[in-house]
């Protein structure tokens, strides 16, 4: 009678067998690498797929337009504050018990989600689904990198990181689809049955060595210092702008609030023997200059989407359907390269990949930097395309470099930690973005105005050109020289938005060179571009 290795004792399953890794998990390679990089897919996807369904959001729970905005943000908080416990619940629950208790979570919070009947009750239920949520992205790629032995998990990890990167670029896509063709509801009630078959697959497929299982202490304290810390944090991000930073004594207290957490929650982390999050890994100087070329990363995707979104609504005059359009045909590259690095990436250093990754971020930011509001679709597209491959080359590749050094059982801690340092840049660069195009709109209009001023010939010449044109049209100088003036006013005012758009781009740019620079003083990894370190 044939051994069903899926469901013996894993100390008798053969070691070089298709059902036995390096690590502690047992199963099926190929399908567990599926159903994690899917798990991971529709986690990140809810993070932006719910922007574009916020106006139908609005109008049937009757909330205001700002309320509203914490229908996303409840779900970022969550998944900010989960991730870098991430590898303590690994450790203490098990890999296998703890994903699954994730897409559980996820998938019952989603359908709470779709019956919200309040702005209160939807915020509450974002939030549980942001805590299965951010649980399953780290988590998915810890249970990889266990099952997998280092040779093969470029490929597996090209998988996975084109579910993890790709969410955002799809999100705007098919939130916009689902709410025009359906409802609302429906961007919530897709996640059930997506989650059942997920949950089943993998109860089904993936078997745990549960003598590793450690059964350490709860860092009650740690925890509550770095809720503290992350959700006021994230609160002064959100809020900032729109309060005018720290002309608001609202989030001058909670910044101060923020960072008195901050310190709190370091100190014990760094006295505690089971402290909830690892910070042990940043004495290593790889891995952190792998972290923080994975903030820059966060800034580069998350900011410049955001950016770009604004820009081709607010200038170009598109719907959210069209940007998604937009934005997905990068994905489609994007889909399309991650794969090719994760297949023929491990005859390459982990260096030049990045570093190709970086140029070529540097590079479509520099094109967007240069918009005019002139261009068409393909003009558009070309920047996000180039983007779309660089970030190919870097997502994978960078992981290698960042845990090359740590030890085998440390991955999901490491990785945890790591996937917050892109969340985070995310955040910070969404933010800072924001206020920058803010003041810098502010300071432009200014200027401008100066140049048309009473006081400026040039200015007045351009105005007195405009006021003949509607004279000649309408026939009533007076009534000419006000549509002139408004006229003049709103060709300011675009223009004022238009250069605080490319100096947006112009500092991501900078902030992508700066990630170049990082790069360079990495050491060569002792694994090659595609497989994963994992400390064996």
């Amino acid at each position: 009678m044939p051994i069903d290795y899926a469901t013996c004792a894993p100390e008798l399953v053969p070691y070089n067998s298709e059902w036995r890794g390096e690590g502690r998990l047992v199963g099926p390679k190929w399908p567990i690498a599926l159903v994690s990089s899917l798990a991971a897919l529709i986690a990140v996807l809810d993070v932006s797929v719910v922007n574009v369904a916020l106006p139908s959001i609005r109008a049937s729970i009757g909330a205001s337009l700002q309320d509203t905005s914490w229908i996303t943000t409840g779900y970022i908080v969550s998944n900010i504050i989960i991730i870098p416990m991430t590898g303590f619940f690994q450790r203490r629950f098990g890999y296998r018990s703890y994903f699954a208790g994730s897409l559980l979570l996820f998938t019952a919070a989603s359908l709470l989600c779709a019956t919200a009947w309040s702005l209160p009750s939807i915020v509450l239920f974002r939030c549980l689904q942001g805590l299965g949520g951010g649980a399953l992205i780290p988590t998915a790629s810890s249970v990889m990198l266990d099952r997998f032995p280092r040779a093969e998990r470029g490929m597996a990890m090209a998988m996975f990181g084109l579910g993890a990167m790709t969410g955002p670029l799809l999100g705007p896509s098919v939130g916009g689809w689902l709410t025009d063709q359906f409802s609302w509801h429906m961007i919530f009630l897709i996640n059930i049955p997506f989650g059942a078959v997920e949950l089943f697959l993998m109860l089904s497929i993936l078997r745990e060595d549960r003598s590793q299982v450690e059964r350490v202490p709860v860092d009650a304290w740690g925890i509550a210092w770095l809720i503290g810390w992350l959700a006021t944090m994230q609160y002064v991000l959100e809020e900032g702008n729109t309060q005018d930073w720290f002309a608001s004594k609202e989030i001058s207290v909670l910044a101060f609030i923020s960072l008195t957490f901050f310190f709190l929650f370091v100190e014990r982390e760094l006295t505690m023997p089971y402290p909830v999050v690892q910070l042990k890994f940043f004495r290593d100087r790889q891995y952190l200059t792998g972290t923080l070329v994975n903030m820059g990363v966060g800034v580069a995707l998350f900011g410049s989407i955001y950016v770009f979104s604004l820009f081709c609504g607010v200038l170009m005059g598109y719907t959210a359907g069209q940007t998604g359009a937009l934005i997905f045909k990068a994905a489609l590259l994007q889909g399309f390269t991650m794969p090719l690095i994760g297949r023929f990436g491990s005859k390459l250093d982990a260096r030049v990949l990045v570093g190709f990754g970086v140029v070529m971020l540097i590079l479509s930011l520099a094109q967007n930097s240069m918009l005019t509001g002139q261009e068409d679709s393909w003009q558009l597209v070309v920047p996000q395309l180039t983007r779309a491959l660089g970030m190919g080359a870097i997502i994978i590749p960078v992981s290698t470099l960042a845990i090359d050094g740590v030890a085998a059982r440390d991955v999901g801690d490491a990785m945890g930690v790591f996937s917050l340092t892109r969340e985070l840049g995310g955040s910070l660069g969404t933010a800072g973005l924001a206020t920058l195009i803010t003041r810098q709109t502010a300071y432009h209009q200014q200027r401008l105005s100066e140049a048309i001023s009473t006081v400026s010939v040039a200015g007045q010449a351009r105005l007195a050109m405009t006021q003949q044109m509607f004279t000649s049209r309408l026939g009533d100088p007076l009534r000419a020289h006000g549509l002139a003036e408004q006229f003049m006013g709103g060709m300011v005012a675009r223009q004022s938005l238009l250069l605080a758009f490319d100096d947006a781009f112009a500092m991501s740019t900078c902030i992508a060179i700066g990630m170049f620079v990082v790069v360079l003083t990495m050491r060569k990894p002792t694994v090659t571009g595609g497989g994963m370190a994992g400390g064996h």
